[in-house]
């Protein structure tokens, strides 16, 4: 009981970032190897590794991988909240069709063995997975049903982010009031929840939406919180969706400071956004591809045709612009489909 009940202590600690994690997760480890507790000793190996990677990302998933092995072994459910840190790292990494396999695999994990919590935390995270691939006739109606239950009395820790990205596709299709209602409530729920990260994240794509419909002075009021964040913790995806409106915010030279005094972790996402803040955003969506991050893709793309073309480069903003419009056609997105068929409709520019 003594171990199992420092093992849970461990975690509730890693979770909120707090370093004493890594102290009793430690402790837990030892005592859990002497007593032959392999079920405490895989959840207290991936706290551990939790902790270690808040340090330095990266460096706790071999002791992740490690609980993993024991947990698969010994059959327990601790697999399956395992496999969702594990994607979650490897998301960090942005090795996304990686981490969906994690994340499917633990979901797997999570209702072979009858586990609710984890398989909707999980399914929350495959959300976002779908979004992110570009699956919306997945990720729309996952979202819609997911918040429901949130507000209809069931709330998850989850809810800020699944408002975020249903508040991108919603502006997308042109339903600008859904898509504010949700950036705003979205960032109320992570103010909340007081950890910074995924405040950063929310406001990151609420001042991108308010920065896009040319509200820039809101938008502004958000820059500060996520720059410091950013340069304390690193740079969360959405930060890209902010990059690409750097220059109409007027903080090109502040964001690309914060991104270089960043941590390590995170390399790739960085430099995506590092390349939309210095004006190249075909670069950044070339790096979104890699990743397989359509959905920031095809507005990096959006962005980079509407660069190319306002330069009179006609030649590239057609090809950027007609990827965007087989991206966001197909996917009911009629807004963002309406302006990439005006910008490709516009004249030659006599200087291209």
């Amino acid at each position: 009981a003594a171990a199992r009940v420092l093992a849970t202590s461990a975690r509730m600690r890693a979770i909120a970032d707090d370093d004493e994690g890594m102290r009793l997760g430690t402790r837990a480890v030892a005592m859990a190897e002497q007593l032959g507790l392999d079920e405490i000793l895989a959840h207290a190996l991936t706290t551990v590794g939790m902790s270690k990677n808040v340090i330095e990302r990266g460096s706790g998933v071999a002791d992740m991988e490690r609980g993993l092995a024991i947990a698969l072994e010994a059959g327990s459910r601790v697999a399956s909240s395992t496999l969702n840190n594990l994607a979650v790292q490897t998301l960090i990494a942005g090795d996304v069709p990686r981490a969906e396999e994690l994340y499917r695999e633990g979901l797997r994990v999570a209702e072979r063995f009858g586990d609710r919590a984890s398989a909707r935390f999980i399914g929350a995270n495959l959300i976002w997975i779908d979004w992110a691939r570009g699956r919306w006739d997945l990720a729309a109606p996952a979202a819609d049903e997911f918040i429901r239950q949130c507000e209809e009395g069931s709330p998850h820790t989850l809810e800020h982010g699944t408002r975020s990205l249903r508040a991108i596709m919603r502006r997308a299709r042109g339903d600008i009031a859904g898509a504010f209602a949700d950036h705003e409530r979205a960032v109320e729920l992570a103010r909340e929840r007081d950890e910074p990260t995924q405040l950063a994240g929310a406001l990151s794509g609420y001042a991108a939406a308010l920065a896009g419909e040319g509200r820039l002075d809101e938008a502004a009021e958000h820059v500060e919180f996520v720059l410091t964040t950013i340069r304390e913790y690193g740079v969360h995806g959405y930060v890209v969706l902010l990059a690409l409106h750097a220059d109409a915010l007027g903080i090109t030279q502040q964001l690309q400071a914060a991104l270089e005094a960043a941590p390590h972790g995170g390399l790739r996402w960085r430099k995506a956004a590092s390349e939309a803040v210095a004006g190249n955003p075909s670069g950044a969506a070339d790096l979104l591809a890699e990743m397989d991050v359509r959905a920031l893709e095809a507005y990096a793309r959006l962005k980079a045709g509407e660069r190319l073309h306002e330069a009179g480069n006609t030649a590239d903003a057609e090809r950027e612009l007609t990827w965007a419009l087989d991206f966001y056609r197909p996917r009911g997105a009629t807004a963002f489909a309406r302006l990439t068929e005006s910008l490709l409709a516009q004249p030659r520019s006599e200087s291209a």
